[in-house]
């Protein structure tokens, strides 16, 4: 159902550095990077190549029709995710160096509906975790999953998937009212109204089951 990317992780920590500093940076570049790790340009290069290998950044010319065009790297929708999930970077600190990334902003119109301003980033973080964890990201880096309606219906299922697979999970407690809340808080009536015949279709489907068991 997920690609696989256990192959694809940041393997060293002058790399982990390296990707934090790119997220934190507007236009990180070799001078930016060897002031933030202490490390010369030939090893610098040496951990940016896996980066770039494995989409977490990309590299780009300042004046693209020069051939000796000076070099900055940027962060990869991937490479933002992974940072925020996995490296501990602040979620602000990504957007204002990287105002206009695709993965902070494709959900604005559902997390704007957060009033609280720790909820809301608590919940944005969360979806980035599901991006991350889950490798939802094609062969460049960019997130697969733009519309909001799309990403909600992924999420629901991944939640519901790891509920049932965790061996503490209590079946009793699948929804609670505060979680019934806090989702009515989030989303639309018509968000609402495809969530609630998501759950009867599973429903139906397993009724289908206890009766199959029950002949």
């Amino acid at each position: 159902m997920y690609k696989s990317d256990k192959q694809k992780t940041i393997t060293s920590e002058l790399q982990a550095k390296i990707l934090k500093h790119i997220c934190k940076t507007r236009d990180a570049d070799y001078k930016t990077i060897s002031k933030e790790t202490g490390k010369d340009r030939i090893t610098i290069l040496q951990s940016l190549q896996p980066l770039m290998k494995r989409q977490y950044v990309y590299k780009q010319k300042i004046e693209p029709s020069r051939i000796k065009s000076k070099l900055i790297f940027r962060p990869t929708d991937k490479g933002m995710a992974y940072s925020i999930a996995s490296l501990g970077v602040d979620i602000d600190d990504v957007r204002k160096a990287h105002v206009d990334a695709d993965v902070l902003v494709e959900y604005n119109d559902l997390i704007k509906k957060i009033d609280n301003p720790l909820q809301r980033k608590q919940f944005e973080r969360e979806m980035i975790k599901v991006l991350a964890r889950y490798n939802l990201f094609d062969d460049k880096g960019k997130t697969i999953i733009t519309d909001r309606k799309a990403f909600l219906k992924q999420g629901i299922r991944i939640g519901l998937f790891n509920l049932t697979a965790d061996k503490y999970y209590d079946p009793e407690n699948l929804f609670t009212p505060q979680v019934v809340e806090r989702l009515k808080g989030i989303v639309g009536t018509s968000e609402l109204k495809e969530f609630k015949e998501f759950l009867m279709k599973i429903r139906k489907n397993l009724d289908l089951s206890i009766k199959q068991l029950s002949a």
